[in-house]
């Protein structure tokens, strides 16, 4: 999952997390090293990589990251992805095709593993899941225009 890449430190003497540079490859091992949680039953994405890492340090940053859960907290985890101009939310079993320009399509990945049998976004988990979708997108597109998306220091 998490592995060293790099023998020397390639950081200042210091990071903004108060780590100093030659330790990073210490930690990326010793998180290697811990018993990490069974994620056979969650929904893990890239952007977990992030939180996952401060919460095993304890570092709270000031702002939330709405972007990715830690892999240590108990959740049943999601995944945000764009696709040809589709924006996907898999979460809990189901996953919604949210089309900007166009009709949603929600579909239940358990019953419906190959994603052929679209149900009614217009039920109450299709509207819940279009309704995340659309602040993600919104919060991503301001983030990008603003450059902000990962402030964690002030």
């Amino acid at each position: 999952m998490i592995q060293t890449i790099y023998a020397r430190p390639l950081y200042p003497a210091a990071t903004p997390f108060g780590v100093s540079a030659g330790n990073l490859h210490r930690i990326t091992k010793r998180l290697l090293a811990a018993k990490l949680p069974s994620l056979q039953a969650k929904c893990h994405q890239h952007a977990d990589i992030l939180p996952s890492v401060l919460d095993y340090l304890q570092i709270k940053p000031e702002r939330r990251l709405l972007f990715g859960h830690s892999i240590f907290r108990s959740s049943s985890g999601r995944a945000v992805l764009h696709v040809n101009g589709h924006y996907w939310l898999v979460r809990a079993g189901a996953a919604l095709d949210f089309a900007p320009e166009g009709t949603s399509r929600l579909f239940d990945l358990i019953k419906d593993p190959q994603l052929k049998f679209p149900l009614s976004v217009q039920s109450e988990t299709g509207l819940a899941l279009e309704h995340e979708t659309k602040a993600f997108v919104q919060y991503f597109i301001n983030g990008t225009l603003d450059n902000n998306l990962y402030c964690l220091m002030q």
